[in-house]
């Protein structure tokens, strides 16, 4: 009798790429987005409505105070 033979054969697959700095860079942006959404909705909206209430109801720069001071 003789030893049974094993072959062994070796998948050679090629190393991933690493990450270039694009793709690095929107993978910190979108988990940023993820961690701090409801405060960048809440903070856009804030400003939003500044902007809207002093260009639509106010319709004057911010802190005016100087040109309402006359004597």
């Amino acid at each position: 009798m003789s030893a049974p033979v094993t072959t062994v054969t070796t998948v050679v697959t090629p190393a991933t790429e690493p990450f270039t700095p694009e793709e690095d860079f929107f993978s910190i942006i979108h988990q940023l987005f993820d961690q701090y959404r409801t405060a960048i909705f809440v903070l856009t909206g804030a400003a939003m409505t500044a902007w809207l209430y002093n260009k639509l109801w106010v319709n004057r720069k911010f802190y005016p105070s100087m040109q309402l001071m006359q004597g």
